[in-house]
């Protein structure tokens, strides 16, 4: 197996980086703990991050949300805030009164357009207004009584996963628990993505991955060589990528029916990922940020394909050695062949 370049970005971080948010031609990165919360903004696609002041009533981050010039982050002691000019000053908020026991970590725009949060102790909140300085808050009823650890937005769907290994859907109505037998033993729920032909993939800790092609009315668990926490997936041109523990990158190139490892070089917590100018950027344990080449990602493209389709092998070595005219045909032929 040929080592997979990881490039590191110099950054001025700490702590672990859960979260990469995309924004244009802006890249956010947040994480933190212990009084040591990190927001890192770039400005050139991810080649660059620069430190932005952080609120101070929130000892570590652990989500960050972009509208323009608005930027949220949630985070410990039950708290989120909001800056308008660059983190120079936050306009902070106790969305859920002045309990600090719990933890939010995920903040983010809903099927109704409000914002909504997600904390400990089955914790969900939802603005009463959708305006991108909403103040009040209210919450919102499910079935968990876990730490809630992200929400899908899925056209009308509303998922929930928890660190207590239970998956609820909303409709617009009220949140069911889905049943996931194929899990076995229940486990913290990471990730959820539909991939382009609407299958939906699950992931959580213990190497567990989920594959569903029925809507999520029955599951089926997809065996991979790794029993490491698995944190984020995303759906990209290059693949189905899938970063955790131990430096885990994995790849599918057939929906998700299989993964295969790549090896990295790497032995920190891999946890989040983003894809922007055809490349990755990865966030990692210690504040550090990684990413991937355009080239290599067409390498992995192709090696992964030189079989079993031909044609899509030889526009990702074409994109690989540097022809720019590949990269549209590449995408339509993948579009074509509904993987992305």
């Amino acid at each position: 197996m040929r080592t997979l370049t990881l490039t590191q970005v110099p950054t001025e971080g700490g702590g672990y980086l859960g979260v990469i948010v995309v924004d244009g031609d802006r890249v956010f990165a947040a994480g933190g703990t212990h009084h040591n919360p990190t927001l890192l903004v770039s400005e050139d696609r991810g080649h660059t991050f620069q430190r932005w002041k952080t609120p101070p009533e929130i000892p570590g981050l652990r989500d960050v949300h972009v509208e323009g010039d608005v930027v949220w982050v949630a985070g410990e002691w039950g708290r989120i805030a909001r800056t308008i000019d660059r983190g120079a000053t936050w306009t902070a908020l106790r969305p859920a009164g002045k309990d600090n026991s719990a933890c939010l970590y995920s903040i983010m725009r809903g099927v109704d357009r409000k914002l909504w949060v997600l904390g400990d102790h089955g914790l969900v909140l939802r603005s009463r207004s959708t305006k991108a300085t909403a103040t009040k808050f209210e919450r919102v009823e499910n079935v968990s009584t876990a730490r809630l650890l992200y929400m899908f937005v899925d056209g009308i769907d509303t998922w929930l996963l928890d660190s207590a290994g239970e998956l609820q859907r909303s409709s617009g109505k009220e949140f069911v628990d889905v049943p996931l037998k194929a899990m076995r033993n229940a486990r913290p729920l990471c990730a959820l993505v539909r991939t382009p032909r609407k299958t939906l993939l699950l992931l959580g800790d213990g190497g567990l991955v989920l594959r569903s092609t029925t809507d999520g009315a029955t599951w089926k668990k997809i065996s991979i060589d790794s029993r490491n926490d698995l944190e984020k997936l995303m759906v990209t041109r290059y693949g189905i990528f899938i970063v955790g523990a131990q430096g885990s990158l994995l790849v599918s190139h057939d929906d998700g029916q299989s993964f295969q490892g790549l090896a990295t070089a790497v032995e920190a917590h891999l946890w989040s990922l983003a894809e922007i100018g055809g490349e990755l950027v990865i966030g990692a344990q210690g504040g550090i940020i990684y990413r991937i080449d355009r080239k290599d990602l067409a390498e992995v493209l192709r090696r992964g394909y030189v079989k079993r389709d031909p044609l899509l092998a030889e526009l990702a070595a074409r994109l690989r050695d540097g022809d720019e005219g590949a990269e549209l045909v590449l995408e339509d032929a993948l579009k074509e062949r509904e993987l992305l």
